[in-house]
């Protein structure tokens, strides 16, 4: 939602497009129960890592270096892909 928020203060008030886009919201299901379970599990994960690399004072790419991977892999794994 904050993209549809920015987009409408850079364009005006993007009355036009709000109703379709909240009506394709409005159509589309949310998470099950199981599925958010997953999410959740996903950013505990990712915040664990995070936490173990900062406090061993390792970077991205040290982390990556030592599990024989580059830094790129590392970067999503804070905030997952939902």
């Amino acid at each position: 939602m904050r993209w549809l928020t920015a987009r409408k203060c850079a364009t005006g008030s993007g009355r036009a497009n709000d109703s379709r886009w909240d009506d394709i919201e409005k159509q589309r299901p949310g998470p099950t129960d199981e599925e958010r379970a997953a999410i959740e599990q996903d950013f505990a994960l990712g915040e664990l890592i995070y936490e173990l690399r900062t406090s061993a004072g390792l970077s991205q790419r040290e982390l990556a270096e030592r599990m024989g991977t580059t830094q790129s892999v590392i970067s999503p794994l804070r905030h997952p892909i939902v």
